[in-house]
């Protein structure tokens, strides 16, 4: 360090220090520091500087800021003590600054109103008073404003702008005033405005921030996200006609007339003009120049003025719906196409909304008045290229040739007025085609053949035309040339010599290709040859010697290299010819599919489907050539750099069956790629057909085609990623990040690091072997930083490399802490969370390109217990939000930064989280909606919100899965949550309420997808397989299209393609008395002929039923009638189920026996209302079906069921052995959602909504739904054994144990309120019959009825009685005073439970225990360990009917409408539909004996 004396230092005050780069570039600029523009900047300006030197001991130079510049004075050092007053001004001062992130809240803004758009322009102004260290001039700031406020007026009339000059009192020296000084030479605009009671509120142009003039394009271009948001239709159509123009592409804009140079303040002036600007930049300081170049300035400023649009396409109707769009004035340009002119409309929304006028549009367009001839030369179905097409008018005029448009495509153009022409197609080597047309206004598209010359001289000669033309000399026949004869070998040598002959043939055209240069290597000799073919692709090879081992070599400039080998399997013919296919490269900008069938086979349908899962019907640039005779089917994809959307390539396999097809090739213009066919799934039970073969697809800049090649079914196509990239040697991703406008970063299993450019889709750059642990977090700070860690603590600083402009190592960091995720904090720091509680808080130092720690914090919870952190997320510069999942919390900190001291942080709160499931890898992320929130949790499927600037707790939101959520995204459509391989979306929600359930969009992925974070790129969802391919879904608004709409009729059986109807169909010549069809109803009505419900048709070698569901009301079943089964078998029926999605192949049951005369009934299946597929079964009987077999079974639980409740109306519950607690719909039968036990459940009740379950252990657990959700409101254990039952009486939840006790808890506190041993035995079954009064049975033979009394704050239970009874396994309260006792013995008894008397003995229905009961109808329903169900007369006590439903125990009896439901011990749920029929038809004076004789 060097060191002045005092004599020197004077001299050296004027000159800039090392300590700012600024003044170290060009220090002849450079002038006094006094004369620094009064652009305060924090880097320069903020902090006190002391010059080095030696001086006095009593004196030292400070060099400060102030309102009057930058100056210099001499201070005593007692003074220096100021300096730390200063710096705290300077702190507060800043902090004011970055309180509302540089927005000025003025008293205007207080009063917004609805709708309202406010701007306000704040301007310096007394700039005569601090024009000691400026130039500004005070007029031109003034004029500025005013002619910024009129632009924005004229432009938008509804916003209101106001001028705000900056005026402070000099001799103030208060922090507000200071504040204020801190804004000398500011132009500042703002906005705010009100819209749905939301407000928004911005800096939209600042001259303080950006070292520039705002610019009026900008301001402009800025203020319409601000307004009102209206949505409207566009209508095209032509003006003479009513016909609606779809498929068109119009390109919408905001209206933005360009002014002229005179009239942009903006704009930088030329050098005669250079005074409009406030402070010309010749005489300025250094200090104040911008730090961006020139140049990248003009290139900036060129990007904001650059209007936005968009390109929107009509749809069938010729309308183009815009939602959400902002008031402002549009401009609507219409391209002219073949068909219409080109047209330019204006759309004033800010008129039509003032003046309260409809906002739709109808725009007319004019009919094209020229004609576009098209001309399609093709040859035996192949395009013919290189042809010279001819048009001359009749009338008389110039000649014409067309253009082949795009080159190779057999296409040729011409544009011209309509008239009569004649038309010549020209090509050496075929016959002259010639033709007349009459040409009209728009496209006129015509094919000719041509066809192949025989001769030469037959042939199309360009020679001789031109010479007929010109009328020149005719040639002469001596000019003739003779090709010359094959050459014989010597007649001595002929025995030695192989005559080898090679004949090329085009594997599509099967046209012989010429001039096809070979190389033949004879490996065994070590020799080479070389030869070409001729005219008819033939070359002739005199070869000495056989070759046994070699190789053949072909090229062609026009076709793909090959090599062929040359052995034992494939050995050189000298009897014949040898044949060889090759293929013919693609034109530049075109690709192909190319599929090799086998010949006269069929072809599949190929569908190319858009982004939005919509099929392109007809599109000129791509073909579809089949060539039946040898098996070659072709798809050509040309002009691919006009396209903009993801074509997906799919092909339809009706039978599932690829048996036809033998090779696969994709073709590029530079490369060909031969792929394995992929293997046929296995077929599932139940399955829509046909099933689909993904081939692949394509995504701009089109320049390879992204192969899937994978067979799925139809259920399964609606929701198929639209895009699938792999890589070589991917591996499954852990994690990734993005960063606009077109980086991603992933990392994988073995701690490799992928970096993903978007714009093509592919990898640029790979880092392997990163880490050696899995990523938890990836911050891109920027384009050029990245900063990933891992699990054990390593932090990984990327950066990219200037010159190969890829990202390499440059440094890193190892905390040795165990760690869970990692955020930002401000601009050069990192928070680290560590599974041990600790917050590691890392500085990044840019200046030195270094890591390193600067403090640890504990983080503690109010009840002093150090838990894992398990995410982190940044919800302001100096603030982090740490979710700790095992103390259920969430603590906001705030990190700080003084002066030289290291980084450090506060705790401001700590919120607790009730009702909150840990135990897993939550998430924490941040949404913005009517306000900032956390969304956080998702490991049961329910997402829990945190208000960040109120801190209350938000709604919790529901999910359709269960799965644990790894990703949350917010973009301008919306708001995506993704679970694993389920994806839900929520369009444009405008508060948090709006993210509930009912208003989720979802689909669940066929491809099973990674854990970890999701990217939202170009409204497409970008994540990753398990296997590292990255996948990618339009998010479109058509997210769930309706397949059935580009399904063709031959891909349905005998073309029975299904709209509002479903069909039965029996594929087999059978007659009617052998195999007939009908259906059963609700209600057991057999309908075997058409009626209005069934329709029943009989071709020759096929018969169906159509059905109409409309009036189906419960469930109907589709019946067999069989006569002859060994006729049948040897038919081999195929019995298909159709619907609108496709069709069901139902087996034939192989179970029923062979037989000519016995007949059998098979059950096919049950149809449920409102779904697509057919419950189909393999049941069969000799007798009637109807009240032998149920109507549907149902089997989900793993073992025995245990339980069936009443929910609701709608809703059942079954809980089991599996510690499943399923939630059924009642009108589908499907699942609605699964509760989980920790062992197997025993016990469920429900109370006002809440679903109590008690399991072997002991435990209970307590669901209740909030705002649709299912989440754990209670849960206890205070018995030691199993809780054999549960009831709710007067306040307290009743639970009984094999543990011999019975308890009273708490229904709101789940405290334990009384416990009442028990003698002999346990209590298997309880039941309530009063507020307080309840009955619990005993296996010994007993029931006891018990009152729950409260004497002060305690809470006992008092004994009434003890009736002796059958051994208990059941009680079932049948009125207020009548309880069945189900028991053990095969008896059971009904007693008046208030008296303690026995009234019936209930005997002989069963042989085993009586398991479960219902009332239904005044008859009782019993269920026996014996797989009976018996029908009683509850007043006489008698036996009505037994049905011997199972052979399992029936557990469980539940009624709904008129079905029965049984609960079995092997986990299965039947549904009966005659049982409940048949006891509403018991008359009441009819004796039950007398009903067992008839029986």
């Amino acid at each position: 360090m060097l060191r002045y004396h005092e004599s020197d230092r004077l001299s050296q005050l004027s000159q800039p220090t090392k300590r700012s780069q600024k003044f170290t570039q060009n220090q002849s600029l450079m002038v006094m520091s006094r004369l620094c523009d009064n652009h305060f900047d924090k880097e320069i300006h903020e902090k006190p500087w002391i010059s080095l030197g030696i001086f006095r001991y009593d004196r030292m130079i400070k060099y400060e800021h102030s309102d009057a510049g930058l100056s210099y004075t001499n201070v005593k050092i007692k003074k220096l003590r100021t300096f730390q007053e200063l710096w705290e001004k300077n702190e507060e001062i800043h902090n004011k600054s970055e309180q509302h992130q540089g927005f000025r809240e003025f008293r205007e803004f207080k009063d917004i109103s609805e709708e309202d758009v406010i701007v306000t322009i704040e301007y310096c102004t007394n700039c005569h008073e601090h024009l000691g260290s400026t130039k500004h001039d005070e007029a031109r700031y003034l004029s500025y404003a005013q002619a910024l406020k009129n632009e924005i007026i004229q432009r938008f009339p509804i916003v209101k702008v106001i001028l705000k000059p900056l005026i402070y009192d000099h001799f103030d020296h208060s922090i507000d005033t200071m504040f204020l000084q801190r804004r000398l030479g500011c132009f500042e605009v703002q906005v705010m405005s009100k819209q749905k009671g939301q407000i928004k509120q911005a800096v939209i142009g600042s001259k303080l921030n950006t070292k520039a003039w705002p610019q009026t394009s900008v301001i402009i271009n800025k203020l319409p996200q601000y307004f009102k948001k209206v949505s409207f239709n566009i209508d095209l159509k032509f003006a003479d006609s009513d016909q609606k123009l779809k498929n068109i592409d119009v390109k919408i804009q905001p209206y933005r007339p360009i002014q002229s140079r005179s009239q942009n303040i903006m704009l930088i002036t030329s050098r005669s003009n250079r005074m409009l600007r406030p402070q010309s930049a010749q005489t300025r300081p250094k200090s104040a120049y911008s730090n961006i170049s020139g140049q990248s300035q003009r290139s900036l400023k060129e990007a904001e003025e650059n209007r936005s649009y968009k390109i929107e396409r009509t749809n069938q109707d010729g309308r183009i719906s815009l939602k959400n769009v902002p008031l402002d004035v549009y401009e609507v340009i219409i391209e002219e196409t073949n068909d219409f002119l080109s047209k330019t409309h204006l759309i004033n929304l800010f008129q039509l909304n003032n003046e309260d006028l409809p906002l739709d549009q109808l725009i007319e367009l004019q009919k094209q008045t020229h004609s576009c001839i098209v001309v399609i030369v093709l040859c035996q179905l192949a395009p013919v290229t290189e042809c010279k097409v001819e048009i001359v008018p009749m009338k008389g005029g110039k000649d014409a040739v067309l253009k082949e448009s795009p080159l190779g495509s057999g296409k040729y153009e011409i544009v011209v007025e309509p008239d009569q022409f004649t038309i010549f197609v020209k090509k050496p080597g075929y016959l002259v085609y010639q033709d007349q047309i009459n040409t009209k206004a728009g496209v006129c598209e015509y094919k000719y053949e041509l066809i192949k010359a025989n001769t030469q001289e037959e042939g199309y000669d360009p020679v001789q035309d031109a010479l007929d033309k010109k009328h020149a000399i005719k040639p002469s026949s001596d000019l003739k040339i003779k090709k010359p004869k094959y050459l014989q070998p010597p007649s001595a040598h002929q025995n030695q010599i192989n005559l080898i002959q090679f004949q090329f043939i085009d594997l599509v055209t099967k046209y012989p290709v010429p001039n096809v240069y070979i190389k033949v290597h004879d490996e065994l000799n070590n020799k080479l040859y070389s030869y070409r073919s001729n005219e008819k692709g033939i070359c002739k090879a005199l070869l000495q010697n056989k070759i046994n081992k070699g190789k053949i070599f072909i090229q062609h400039v026009e076709y793909y290299d090959q090599i062929k080998e040359i052995n034992e399997q494939h050995p050189l013919s000298t009897n014949s010819i040898n044949n060889f296919h090759i293929i013919h490269k693609p034109q530049q900008s075109q690709l192909v599919v190319l599929l090799v069938n086998k010949p006269n086979e069929g072809f599949l349908n190929f569908y190319i489907i858009l982004e939005n899962k919509q099929v392109i019907q007809t599109d000129q640039d791509i073909e579809q050539n089949q060539n039946p005779k040898d098996g070659i089917q072709l798809i050509r994809f040309s002009n691919l750099q006009n396209k903009r959307d993801i074509l997906q390539l799919v092909a339809c396999l009706p039978k599932l069956s690829m048996d036809s097809i033998e090779e696969m090739y994709v073709l590029t213009p530079n490369h060909i790629q031969k792929y394995q066919l992929p293997q046929l799934p296995q077929q599932e039970h139940g399955t829509l057909y046909p099933y689909f073969w993904i081939l692949g697809s394509l995504k701009e800049p089109y320049e390879a085609f992204d192969v899937v090649n994978q067979i799925i079914n139809t259920s399964q196509l609606k929701t198929y990623p639209n895009l699938t990239k792999s890589i070589q040697d991917s591996q499954e991703v852990v994690q990734c990040a993005f960063q606009s406008p077109n980086l991603i970063i992933a990392a994988n299993r073995n701690g490799s690091i992928y970096v993903w450019n978007l714009d093509s889709y592919l990898v640029d750059c790979t880092i392997n072997s990163v880490f050696s642990d899995f990523v938890n977090t990836i911050i891109i700070w920027d384009d050029d930083n990245v900063i990933i860690s891992d699990n054990t603590g390593y932090i990984v600083w990327l950066k990219k490399d200037d010159e190969t402009q890829q990202f390499i190592l440059q440094t890193s960091l190892n905390i040795n802490k165990k760690t869970n995720s990692m955020c930002k904090v401000g601009a050069e720091g990192l928070a680290v969370g560590t599974v041990i509680g600790q917050l590691v808080l890392v500085k990044v130092d840019f200046r030195q390109l270094q890591l390193s720690i600067d403090s640890i914090i504990e983080v503690e919870s109010s009840t002093q217990t150090v838990d894992p952190i398990n995410k982190m997320v940044s919800i302001t510069n100096d603030q982090i939000a740490i979710l700790c999942d095992n103390n259920k919390s969430i603590f906001i900190y705030k990190i700080e930064k003084s002066l030289d001291q290291p980084l450090s942080g506060t705790l401001i709160k700590q919120v607790q989280i009730k009702g909150y499931l840990s135990g897993g890898q939550p998430i924490l992320q941040i949404i913005s909606l009517d306000q900032r929130y956390l969304i956080f949790g998702g490991l049961d499927g329910v997402l829990h919100t945190l208000g960040i600037d109120s801190l209350e707790r938000g709604p919790n939101i529901g999910l359709h899965s269960d799965q644990q959520v790894n990703s949350v995204l917010q973009n301008e459509d919306g708001v995506l949550i993704a679970q694993g391989s389920h994806i839900s979306f929520v369009p444009a929600p405008e508060t948090v309420n709006e993210l509930k359930i009912a208003n989720q969009k979802y689909f669940q992925s066929p491809v099973k997808l990674y854990q970890g974070e999701c990217v939202s790129y170009e409204k497409r969802l970008l994540t990753f397989t398990n296997q590292g391919k990255m996948v990618v879904w339009s998010l479109q608004d058509r997210i769930f299209p309706n397949i059935s709409q580009f399904l063709m009729d031959q891909e349905f059986p005998h073309k029975l393609k299904s709209i509002d109807k479903k069909y039965l169909l029996v594929d087999a010549k059978i007659s009617k008395e052998n195999f007939s069809i009908f259906l059963i109803k609700e209600n057991g009505e057999i309908i075997k002929d058409s009626t209005q419900i069934i329709k029943i048709q009989r071709e020759e070698n096929y018969f169906y039923m159509e059905i109409d569901q409309i009036q189906q009301q419960g469930l109907w079943r589709l019946g067999a009638y069989l006569q002859n089964t060994e006729l049948i078998r040897s038919k081999q029926p195929k019995i298909y189920f159709i619907s609108s999605n496709g069709f069901q192949l139902l087996n034939f049951p192989q179970q029923i026996p062979i037989s000519r005369k016995q007949p059998y009934q098979w059950l096919i299946g049950t149809l449920i209302p409102h779904v697509d597929t057919l419950k189909s079964t393999s049941l069969y009987t000799d007798s009637q079906i109807v009240g032998k077999f149920p109507s549907l079974e149902m089997s989900k639980h793993e073992g025995k069921i245990n339980q069936i409740v009443f929910l609701n109306k709608d809703e059942f519950i079954t809980a089991g052995e599996d510690k499943q607690v399923i939630i059924w719909n009642a009108q589908t039968f499907g699942i609605n959602k699964v509760l989980y036990h920790e062992a197997e459940i025993l016990s469920v009740y429900v109370h006002n909504g809440m679903l109590l379950a008690g399991n072997k252990e002991g435990t209970v657990i307590g669901w209740k739904q909030h705002d649709g959700i299912w989440q754990m409101d209670i849960k206890f254990k205070h018995h030691e054994k199993g809780v054999y039952s549960i009831l709710y009486v007067d306040g307290s939840i009743v639970t009984a144990s094999e543990d011999r006790k019975i308890q009273l808890v708490n229904f709101v506190s789940s405290a334990l309120e009384h416990v009442e041993p028990v003698d002999r035995t346990f209590v298997i079954s309880l039941v309530t019959y009063n507020k307080d009064v309840f009955a619990a049975g005993f296996p010994d033979g007993r029931v006891k009825t018990y009152k729950r009394e409260k004497t002060g704050p305690k809470v006992i239970l008092k004994t009434l009685r003890t009736v002796a009874t059958v051994k208990v396994q059941h009680l079932y309260m049948i009125s207020n005073n009548l309880l069945f006792v189900g028991g053990m013995d095969k008896v059971s008894d009904l007693m008046n439970v208030e008296q303690g008397t026995k009234l019936k003995t209930f005997k002989d229905g069963h042989t085993g225990s009586i398991l479960c009961s219902f009332l239904y109808c005044k008859h009782l329903i019993t269920g026996g360990s014996d797989g009976r169900l018996s029908i009683w007369n509850i007043e006489k006590g008698l036996l009505i009917k037994t049905y011997e439903l199972t052979k399992e125990e029936i557990r469980g009896i539940y009624i709904i409408g008129r079905l029965l439901i049984t609960a079995s011990s092997n986990g299965m749920i039947r549904i009966w539909q005659e049982i409940c029929p048949f006891i509403e038809q018991i008359p009441p004076e009819e004796e039950p004996e007398q009903q067992q004789q008839q029986q």
